[in-house]
């Protein structure tokens, strides 16, 4: 069973948090991946407890928080059989998850049993989106108020789907996951 803040963050990472904030507009730059910013987003990396690199990056904003991760993957893939596989594990870890078509195409809604920090079990709702281009794949996954179902809540969706990905970026060690440059660089184009 994940805790709380693993769920939170989608996989199982150090908690070296350096919390960085933007003011405007324009994006983040992390090289690996390019993240819309708006006022009053926070970003958080997710470090790989064994290499010590940045794999992934949780941005927040209100009470919504979508963590964002890239992978370098083989032709066979795609985000149709990794969402399958991801059903599979939902379901085998004792959670609940159904597929659904949502804005950013289809996506998996899911509720996972979590240990909370003070010991206690609940569960929590959780969204994974995804998409795939020529050698990457993108996942997102949403916790938070933005991860109910039926949540109207639409920044989480806006950033998934204006935020681009550098196939070219380096593979984290023994991993798929792109590696993410911290802190990101603040550009306006």
């Amino acid at each position: 069973m994940l805790s709380a803040n693993q769920a939170q963050r989608g996989c199982a990472v150090t908690n070296r948090e350096a919390r960085w904030r933007h003011a405007g507009g324009g994006f983040f730059d992390l090289d690996g991946l390019r993240i819309p910013a708006s006022e009053g987003v926070r970003l958080l990396p997710v470090v790989d407890g064994k290499s010590g690199t940045v794999v992934a990056v949780t941005t927040v904003r209100g009470r919504t928080a979508i963590q964002l991760q890239a992978f370098h993957v083989s032709a066979g893939r795609p985000w149709d059989s990794v969402r399958l596989e991801l059903l599979a594990r939902i379901r085998r870890d004792g959670g609940t998850a159904e597929e659904v078509i949502g804005p950013s195409g289809p996506r998996i809604q899911a509720r996972v049993p979590v240990v909370t920090p003070g010991g206690e079990q609940k569960v929590m709702d959780v969204r994974f989106v995804g998409r795939d281009g020529p050698g990457w794949l993108l996942r997102g996954t949403v916790s938070g108020a933005g991860a109910a179902p039926g949540s109207a809540e639409a920044w989480s969706c806006q950033v998934f789907d204006e935020t681009a990905v550098k196939s070219t970026a380096l593979i984290a060690p023994d991993s798929l996951a792109m590696e993410l440059q911290w802190p990101p660089v603040e550009a306006t184009n």
